[in-house]
């Protein structure tokens, strides 16, 4: 259950990192009703062919180099959003690349151990710790295979 937990809060993490930083990727290629910002649903894949390729990555917090390795998720944008108030439904995607493809990435780097305040539709403040950049997320396009 722990472990079920904690692949969770990896997951939810992620996304919210994504709908922060894809605040650009929505105005060029994705077109969303105003009043919705973007969500993502993300699938664990199958990985395919494992990397071992170096990159260095700089974002608001430091710049790290990390080597990229076999990819763990495919993240897909919710066409429509139920809660108790009601359904929200976005407009059409309009992007060639409108998905996320994740790779795991490792570091020799310590730990960030960065604190910050959080909020969104589900917890509006909460203090989490950013710790180790787990996922490199890349714009990507899907073709599915019959079945």
């Amino acid at each position: 259950m722990t472990a079920h937990r904690i692949w969770g809060l990896k997951v939810f993490g992620l996304v919210v990192a994504m709908l922060l930083l894809l605040g650009g990727w929505q105005g060029s290629r994705v077109a969303y009703a105003q009043e919705v910002e973007p969500h993502f649903k993300c699938y664990v894949i199958t990985p395919g062919t494992a990397l071992h390729e170096p990159v260095t990555l700089t974002d608001q917090f430091q710049e790290e180099s990390f080597v990229v390795r076999a990819p763990q998720l495919v993240c897909t944008p919710v066409l429509q959003k139920c809660r108790d108030s009601g359904c929200v439904t976005p407009t059409t995607i309009q992007s060639l690349f409108d998905h996320l493809k994740c790779y795991n990435i490792t570091s020799a780097g310590p730990p960030l151990q960065q604190p910050a305040t959080m909020s969104d539709q589900f917890n509006p403040e909460e203090d989490v710790t950013l710790r180790t950049a787990q996922y490199l997320c890349v714009p990507a396009k899907k073709t599915l295979h019959g079945g």
